[in-house]
C-alpha cells in the first residue's frame, strides 16, 4: 500500500509541476470519493452475479482550466485507488485446454460437501484492487451544474476471493476460506467515464471496454459501475 501511495503522490507533483497555470497548485488538487455498484456483463450461465456489488473509488485530481480568466471548461488528470467485488455463487477452477494452455472457469458451489452433508454458504466474492489513472474534460456553470467526461486507465494491484460457509471438502465445518490466485486475469483495463450534478454531488458512471481475463482463456466478462461521487472538481 505505501508504495501505491507513493507511485499517486509522484504522478501529481510531476504533472502539477509540468502546468504553467496563474492558479496555485493547491488550488487545483481536489479529492473525490465515488461509491457505486457494479453490474456485471458475464458470458458464462454458471455464474449469477449479485444484485449489488458494490465498490469505492478514492482520487487525487488536478484541475487545469481551459483559458485565460474565469472559464467553465478545464481538463483533469490523477491518480486513485479502486476496490470492486463481484458477489457470486461460483468458485474459480483451472483446467489445461485443448491447445495445452492453462483455461480459469467457473463452476457452481456444490449443493453437498463431500461428506455428504448440506452445504451452505454466507457471503462467496471476488475483489479486485485497481490503480487508476483518469482524465476527464470538465464543464461547470456558475450556478454549480457540473458535467464530466473521459477516460479510466487501470493497474490491477491485487485479486482475491473470499467464501464464508460450509468447507466443501467437509474437513473444517463453517469457515472462511480465501484465495489470491489470479491466474489469466489481464493485467491492466481501460474505459470511459462520465458524470454529472450540481455542486459537490455527483452521479457517476463507468463503461469497462477492456474484457477482465485474457481472450480464451478465462471467462468473458466486464463490469459496468454507476454510483454516485462526493466532493467532485470544484
Amino acid at each position: 500500500m505505501k508504495k501505491v501511495l507513493l507511485i499517486i503522490l509522484l504522478f501529481t507533483t510531476v504533472m502539477a509541476s509540468a502546468q504553467d497555470g496563474k492558479l496555485g497548485i493547491l488550488k487545483r488538487l481536489t479529492t473525490r470519493v465515488d461509491l457505486f455498484t457494479d453490474i456485471w456483463q458475464i458470458k458464462n450461465d454458471s455464474i449469477k452475479p449479485g444484485s449489488i456489488n458494490p465498490g469505492v473509488s478514492l482520487y487525487i485530481m488536478l484541475d487545469n482550466p481551459m483559458g485565460e480568466g474565469k472559464t467553465p471548461w478545464s481538463w483533469a488528470i490523477g491518480a486513485g485507488l479502486t476496490s470492486e467485488n463481484l458477489y457470486n455463487n461460483v468458485f474459480l477452477g483451472y483446467k489445461t485446454n485443448t491447445t495445452g494452455v492453462y483455461e480459469t472457469y467457473f463452476y457452481r458451489i456444490p449443493a453437498k460437501t463431500a461428506t455428504n452433508t448440506a452445504l451452505t454458504y454466507k457471503k462467496n466474492k471476488m475483489v479486485f484492487s485497481f490503480l487508476d489513472l483518469p482524465f476527464e474534460l470538465r464543464y461547470r456553470s456558475e450556478k454549480g451544474f457540473k458535467v464530466a467526461v473521459g477516460l479510466k486507465y487501470g493497474l490491477l494491484m491485487g485479486f482475491h476471493t473470499k467464501y464464508k460457509g460450509e468447507d466443501p471438502a467437509g474437513k473444517i465445518g463453517y469457515g472462511k476460506i480465501k484465495t489470491s490466485t489470479s491466474t489469466n486475469l489481464q493485467s491492466s483495463r481501460y474505459g470511459v467515464t462520465f458524470a454529472v450534478g450540481y455542486k459537490s454531488l455527483m452521479f457517476n458512471g463507468y463503461y469497462q471496454l477492456s474484457k477482465t481475463y485474457k481472450d480464451n482463456l478465462g471467462p468473458d466478462m466486464y463490469p459496468i459501475s454507476l454510483g454516485i461521487s462526493l466532493h467532485p472538481f470544484k
